[in-house]
């Protein structure tokens, strides 16, 4: 299922919990991970480097090109290295990419050939905006067709799945994702739908309920009403529940960008990880 894992890591303090995540998961389906490190282009041929050079006579700007390009590819290796000695100490099969190119475009064209993407809540700069989800995490994310882990900076090993449902076909998508999951790994699983109408969320769930029953899984289940996001994060954190599964971005591109969509809200306030699939 989950055969070879995708693992963008770029020096921030996510990436142990990244490979640790990964390597769970590996065990559990003999899986290859990939450690990814792009080297941002829009850092070695910005505009802003270009006009810096002025700092330096001495240094002609094609040599500060180079140079911070070598930097950066460097401090890239320097990640991967350490990152892959925890796969080898695992006995997980694993290789490293350091590649130059747009961040999160570079990540979605090497998510084609994986089956899954497990990514960090934030980057680099992740104390200087702590409330808010990484831009790298936010367009990889919706650039990606895979199904994408976010996970937070501290490990905690998975054993209780909730899984958010709300009958919409990214959902159900996920749905199949989950009864796969859930069957291979053995987890506790428990199903949420978030509905104002009682008779119309019941419908919901139990069409969620009645999926997972024919792979003969017996989920719990919970129907609640109230605010999405809140009601979702709320369950996960009363029931210790140690990783979030829904569909992602199930809204038009006008709603997300005007309200912002209850993926990427429900991203930035998950204390836990969260499984998204489109």
């Amino acid at each position: 299922m989950f055969k070879n894992i995708l693992v963008p890591v770029d020096g921030s303090e996510y990436g142990f919990s990244q490979v640790s995540h990964a390597l769970d998961i590996a065990a559990i389906y003999h899986s290859k991970v990939t450690l990814l490190h792009v080297v941002d282009i829009k850092i070695v041929e910005g505009p802003l480097l270009r006009d810096m050079t002025f700092l330096s006579e001495a240094v002609t700007d094609f040599e500060y090109h180079s140079e911070i390009k070598n930097s950066l590819e460097e401090k890239g290796r320097l990640i991967l290295q350490k990152l892959a000695a925890e796969c080898e100490k695992a006995g997980v099969a694993f290789e490293t990419k350091l590649l130059p190119g747009i961040v999160p475009n570079t990540i979605a064209e090497n998510a084609k050939t994986a089956d899954l993407v497990i990514m960090g809540k934030r980057g680099e700069n992740a104390n200087f905006g702590s409330a808010f989800l990484g831009s790298v995490v936010e367009n990889a994310t919706r650039l990606v067709n895979k199904p994408v882990m976010v996970v937070d900076e501290k490990y905690r090993k998975l054993q209780k799945v909730l899984f958010a449902y709300d009958g919409t076909a990214s959902a159900n998508k996920a749905l199949q994702l989950l009864a796969q999951f859930t069957l291979a790994a053995k987890y506790d699983l428990c199903v949420i739908t978030v509905a104002d109408d009682e008779i119309d969320g019941k419908a919901v769930l139990d069409e969620a309920v009645s999926y997972l029953e024919s792979y003969d899984i017996r989920p719990e289940q919970i129907l609640k009403s109230g605010d999405v996001v809140n009601t979702i994060i709320e369950t996960a954190d009363q029931a210790g529940h140690d990783v979030i599964m829904m569909g992602a971005y199930g809204h038009s591109a006008i709603h997300q960008m005007l309200l912002g969509s209850t993926t990427t809200l429900l991203v930035r306030a998950a204390k836990v990880p969260v499984i998204l699939y489109r």
